[in-house]
């Protein structure tokens, strides 16, 4: 029994050492740490800024379109352009909601819940009994 617990406790204390990895502290006491310069900072927040301004940009087109193969009619290419304007991080209620809309007409109501419910978290102005009055609708 003792044997075990030794056992035991050098493997716990072999994972706690292992786990531990380098902290924040340990770099300050480590003498070839440099934190980075002014320069490097305003460079990577430009390129931040920079690379959004690109996602925000393809999100709007890849809407745009979304929007102009629903007014065709065509639902499947809305959501195929919706779901690759939403691929870029950015998000619209309105396109939530009509996303939602959309399901229900091609009959996938549990995608529509989820979808209105996402377009109502999002801030669209939608009520849970909104959103159960459009399902119970065939």
């Amino acid at each position: 029994m003792k044997k075990i617990l030794l056992l035991l406790s050098i493997l716990f204390a072999a994972n706690c050492y292992a786990q531990s990895g380098w902290t924040l502290y340990d770099n300050i006491q480590n003498p070839r740490y440099t934190p980075r310069s002014m320069d490097e900072l305003m460079l990577e927040a430009r390129a931040n800024a920079i690379a959004n301004a690109r996602k925000r940009e393809a999100f709007n087109h890849y809407s745009e379109l979304a929007y102009q193969s629903l007014s065709r009619g065509d639902n499947r290419s809305f959501i195929t352009l919706s779901n690759t304007a939403l691929s870029y991080g950015w998000h619209s209620s309105k396109l939530y909601y009509d996303r939602g809309l959309v399901y229900k007409e091609l009959g996938l109501k549990r995608y529509a819940k989820r979808e209105l419910k996402r377009a109502k978290r999002n801030g669209y102005p939608i009520s849970n009994k909104m959103i159960r009055d459009l399902l119970k609708q065939k």
